[in-house]
């Protein structure tokens, strides 16, 4: 996987900076002190993405289960509505019956 060949490879960076620390000029090591700079700027960024990454994830995930249970509540509320005109018709208020009735004069 790309990802583990990138993290791999910013490792080897890291030990070789450090085998080559001890034997280098102050100079050098000046160098080696901004490249180890740079990998822990790169470290800061890849968190801050992967927490924003897991954030939207999660929200996705949440938002996905909401969508779920609300499926999975239409169907009883569709049934509930179907019976409303069935009850209607049986002579609830307001269904054939009540249409049956005279006026009262």
């Amino acid at each position: 996987m790309y990802l583990d060949e990138w993290f791999q490879s910013l490792t080897a960076k890291i030990r070789a900076i450090e085998k080559e620390w001890q034997h280098a000029s102050e100079s050098r090591q000046h160098e080696l002190a901004q490249d180890l700079y740079t990998l822990r700027h790169i470290s800061d960024q890849v968190v801050d993405l992967w927490l924003q990454y897991e954030e939207s994830l999660s929200k996705a995930i949440g938002n996905i289960k909401h969508m779920q249970l609300a499926a999975a509540d239409a169907p009883e509320q569709s049934q509930v509505e179907q019976t409303k005109p069935d009850q209607q018709k049986s002579g609830g208020k307001g269904g054939q019956a009540a249409m049956n009735q005279q006026p009262a004069n």
